[in-house]
């Protein structure tokens, strides 16, 4: 573009507008850092807030100590039970003629018990192994909680930053308005203009004035969640560099999901389900234990005993269908399991390519507007030459502005949107800003 009037909403400036139109201007940035007292935050500043902040991550990561609490509950199974023993008997002897009746009136025993669990149907070792995929099943649920709040940040983010944005097109054009005013101002005094054209830019300055205060009010909001997720106040946000200068193939995002935490998650849970069907049919096996008695005092017969020892074998017999029960439950909670891993499996293929999809004709979106923005600017400066030398109407001069301005914002919401479907793949394929190549 060339011999942009001053007037104009800041096309000599254009260039460099459009290469980072989804920064606010440095002059505005200076004025915000200022009142805020703070510098604008990124995006992986906000989404490593809302990991501290969130209550559903602190949720998951309970979890994880609730899974870590069954694997201690099911080793203690392995160890032996010890426990002091004091046992006091007393009988009525007021009465009693033998002098051996009256000695026996006060029975005390003080020995320490130990039991072993000598056998059990291996029922032990597999609630041990279900415990440990307990385990890693919320461990990987917490992963996938954290990857989907990042989605949630994301979208509040851009949609914050949009609306930062938007206000920055809208007041360029007030100005610009307002500018234009003035210059019909000088006109009217020279008699080359009407003041029924002021009247009519008048009538765009308060439609822009109006839509500012909408624009605004969208931009408080969108901050409010924003702080929700952050649990911060928040004044401007900003982004280091463009996200959408290179998108890999499909192919790319497809792999990385078919190792997504959710599905990791599901094929553990499906293996703890199974371990635990083995802990079920630990009941149709007889079980072994050892009993033990340490005497430190004693005065019953045998009076001279140190030990005793009590090897204990239960052989079920019959217990009703409660254990048939239990190891028909077991299954069918194996199977269901197993169906939810292949469920999320092929789920995420099709979340990868959804967003994938979005991704793409967002892409090509913002390239038309990117080329619709370029021809509105060459329409506006025609328009305005051609207004100088009285070949069109100060209402063409109008159209031209808002023709600008609608492109303008156009291009900002467009990018805003394939910004937010670019991060919402890396979702969909297991991934954060984390784990972005810096």
């Amino acid at each position: 573009m060339k011999n942009m009037g001053r007037s104009s909403l800041k096309i000599a400036s254009w260039a460099g507008c459009i290469a980072a139109l989804f920064l606010v201007t440095t002059s505005l940035c200076a004025e915000e850092e200022s009142a805020s007292g703070g510098k604008a935050l990124s995006l992986l500043d906000c989404y490593n807030l809302s990991l501290i902040r969130m209550e559903t991550i602190a949720i998951d990561a309970q979890r994880i100590k609730e899974a870590e609490a069954h694997f201690l509950q099911a080793m203690a199974i392995l160890m032996p039970f010890v426990s002091f023993v004091s046992n006091d008997g007393y009988i009525d002897t007021h009465r009693a003629t033998n002098i051996d009746d009256v000695a026996q009136s006060h029975a005390y025993v003080r020995k320490f018990t130990f039991q072993q669990e000598i056998f059990s149907g291996f029922k032990d070792f597999a609630a041990m192994n279900a415990s440990r995929y307990e385990k890693k099943q919320r461990q990987k649920e917490k992963e996938r909680a954290e990857q989907l709040l990042f989605g949630d940040v994301s979208d509040s983010f851009y949609l914050f930053l949009q609306q930062q944005e938007d206000l920055v097109a809208l007041q360029s054009v007030e100005k610009d308005l307002t500018d234009r005013i003035g210059e019909l101002n000088k006109r009217i005094e020279l008699g080359r203009s009407r003041k029924s054209e002021v009247a009519m830019v008048r009538v765009q300055v308060y439609s822009v004035q109006a839509e500012l205060e909408s624009i605004k009010s969208q931009r408080d909001l969108a901050r409010e969640l924003l702080e929700f997720y952050t649990g911060v106040p928040i004044q401007r946000v900003a982004e280091p560099k463009d996200i959408l200068a290179s998108i890999e193939p499909i192919n790319y995002y497809s792999t990385l999901a078919r190792k997504r935490a959710d599905i990791i998650a599901a094929q553990n849970a499906t293996e703890a389900a199974r371990s635990n069907v083995q802990v079920a049919q630990s009941g149709y096996l007889p079980t072994v234990d050892l009993l033990g008695n340490a005497f430190a005092a004693r005065n019953i017969e045998p009076k001279k005993a140190n030990w005793d020892a009590l090897i204990s074998v239960n052989v079920p017999l019959f217990q009703g269908t409660q254990v048939l029960g239990n190891v028909k439950q077991a299954r069918a909670i194996e199977e269901e399991n197993r169906l939810q891993w292949e469920l999320k499996d092929r789920q995420s293929q099709t979340e990868v390519q959804e967003a994938y999809t979005a991704l793409r004709y967002s892409l090509k979106r913002r390239e038309f507007l990117n080329k619709a923005l370029d021809a509105a600017g060459e329409n506006y400066d025609l328009q305005r030459r051609d207004y100088e030398h009285n070949l069109v109407s100060n209402l063409d001069v109008l159209a031209a502005i808002q023709s600008l301005a609608d492109a303008w914002r156009s291009l900002i919401q467009a990018t805003s949107i394939a910004k937010r479907a670019y991060w919402q793949l890396w979702v969909a394929s297991g991934q954060t800003i984390k784990d972005q190549p810096r």
